[in-house]
Order: C-alpha cells, then sequence, then structure tokens
C-alpha cells in the first residue's frame, strides 16, 4: 500500500512539472517545414517553452532565406535587408552581387554604376508589378536584380 502511495505521489509530481500548455500538431508542422536547421531548432525550443515570439523569429528568418526564389508561391515578405562584405566598386549589367547572408543577385536591367563602397548596408525591396530593386547604402541608383541561387 504504501508502494502505491508512494507511486501515485511520484507520477502527481511529474505532471505538475509538465508545460501547462501541448504542442500542437500544427505548431510541430510549422517547425518541420523549416528548412534552416537553426531555425527549425529554434522553432522546436519555442513551442516546447511556449515563446511565441521565438516562431515568428524562426518564420521570419525562412521567409526572408527564400526571398526572390522562384518557387510559383505567395511572397510572404517584401523586402529583406543585409550588407555586402567588403568593397564594391559598382556594377554593370548581368553582374552577380554576392550578399553577407549567402543570397547571390544578378543586374538584369541595363543599369551601370561606378562608386566604391565598402560593406554597405543593403536593402533588397520588391517593387511594382514584382520587380526586385537592390538599394545599397551611399548609392541613389538601385539596380534591378533577380535572385540566382539561395
Amino acid at each position: 500500500m504504501k508502494t502505491i502511495k508512494l507511486f501515485t505521489l511520484s507520477v502527481s509530481l511529474l505532471i505538475l512539472q509538465m508545460p501547462a500548455h501541448a504542442v500542437t500538431p500544427e505548431q510541430l508542422a510549422k517547425c518541420r517545414a523549416i528548412n534552416d536547421n537553426s531555425a527549425r531548432l529554434a522553432c522546436y525550443d519555442a513551442s516546447v517553452d511556449g515563446n511565441q515570439p521565438a516562431i515568428k523569429a524562426a518564420q521570419k528568418k525562412q521567409d526572408e532565406a527564400a526571398f526572390g526564389l522562384v518557387n510559383g508561391g505567395q511572397a510572404v515578405v517584401d523586402e529583406i535587408e543585409t550588407r555586402i562584405d567588403g568593397v564594391l566598386d559598382g556594377w554593370d549589367p548581368g553582374q552577380r552581387i554576392k550578399l553577407a547572408n549567402g543570397q547571390v543577385w544578378k543586374v538584369v536591367d541595363d543599369s551601370k554604376e561606378v562608386r566604391i563602397v565598402t560593406n554597405p548596408k543593403v536593402k533588397i525591396r520588391r517593387g511594382a508589378l514584382g520587380a526586385i530593386y537592390l538599394e545599397i547604402e551611399g548609392i541613389t541608383r538601385s539596380p534591378k536584380v533577380v535572385r540566382v541561387d539561395k
């Protein structure tokens, strides 16, 4: 009899230590769909911790990573901000520009610019009719670009 009471007490204590909320299958599916390992882990951690802002941050990171890719889906993000590592001495038509976040963008209009900037902040934003433009800190012109890889 004493063993049963002890077992019941142990189980009760374990139940009290469990989180007050349960992780829903929808939350798990949302986390499972994230490709980036660190963002996916943050999503799972947030699900267990009940930290919804972390889930949203992980989803935002995933959306930004997919920005500009041709996938036929609805655009979730209208712009992202990052920088160009090193020196940019302008651009020519067809030039590829690698960003600090690993994305590579190709200039697709006929614009040219000769201006030297070091480690400039950049904003890639969606313009009218779905065109995407690269705004570079310190340069007033913004070339039209397309994403050519991850």
